[in-house]
């Protein structure tokens, strides 16, 4: 039987690399410094909106000079299209959408799978069009968001074909990971547990399966966050810091019943 596990592991590759250009150029480090956070530290990131939006313009700032303004363009396109969304933890919608394009980064995405990655609801979620994204973006992005979405221009496409059709590139099964990891961060903030362990399940039966022939270390950091939130409970600063994030999406509810 043909072993299909990767001759080496992604954070040998990254330690591999980092010694190389610290070897070949010092000052290069830093750019591409991707030391994977704890499990604690991103699930207390998740509650910090301007944490989040930091960690991401220093990404873009260093990382996609030419072409950053693409990529306000789109951060600027996410909040306009999901401004009245927020997570389980109070913080707005587009947080996710922003996580998403981090892990994705942090783990080889390249510009096409960011940007689609911010912009990855936008098709299922808001009335957002296949062109338009084609139009205000590119075709290339266009193409990546259709395939992570289950709807595009409000046809519904069946699970069997979704998945099927993410299988098939590699880049989306980079973008539905990220999306996938951080959503299972969010269901740290869920107090609903029998739809937790019911994602949970979900997640183990056809989110690892699709992912870990291609990118096994990936499916396996999924698994580790997933028995980590089976076993810890929220701290009682992330309570707190929950209490003051939806007394600040109420004030916003309010303003937009005026």
């Amino acid at each position: 039987m043909k072993n299909t596990e990767p001759l080496i592991s992604t954070e040998e590759l990254i330690k591999s690399l980092k010694t190389w250009i610290k070897e070949s150029n010092p000052e290069a480090l830093e750019v591409i410094d991707y030391e994977s956070k704890s499990i604690e530290d991103e699930i207390n990131i998740c509650l910090h909106v301007d944490k989040i939006e930091s960690r991401l313009t220093n990404l873009i700032d260093r990382n996609f000079p030419d072409n950053e303004e693409k990529f306000y363009e789109a951060i600027l396109f996410i909040k306009e299209k999901h401004e009245w969304q927020f997570r389980d933890e109070n913080t707005p919608y587009y947080c996710h959408l922003m996580l998403t394009a981090i892990y994705c980064f942090e783990n080889w995405g390249w510009e096409n799978e960011v940007l689609a990655s911010l912009l990855h609801d936008t098709l299922e979620d808001t009335g957002v069009t296949y062109n338009e994204l084609v139009e205000l973006f590119w075709k290339e992005v266009a193409n990546l968001v259709k395939l992570v979405s289950f709807s595009v221009d409000w046809e519904v496409i069946n699970e069997e074909e979704y998945y099927s059709n993410i299988q098939k590139s590699p880049q989306a099964l980079l973008i539905k990971w990220a999306d996938r990891l951080s959503n299972i961060y969010s269901t740290m903030f869920t107090q609903n547990q029998e739809w937790k362990n019911w994602y949970f399940d979900r997640t183990r039966k056809q989110v690892i399966p699709l992912i870990k022939d291609l990118y096994l270390d990936l499916a396996k950091k999924i698994e580790e966050v997933i028995i980590y939130l089976e076993n810890n409970s929220l701290s009682k600063e992330q309570e707190k810091r929950i209490l003051n994030l939806k007394k600040i999406k109420e004030i916003k509810e309010n303003i937009m019943k005026k």
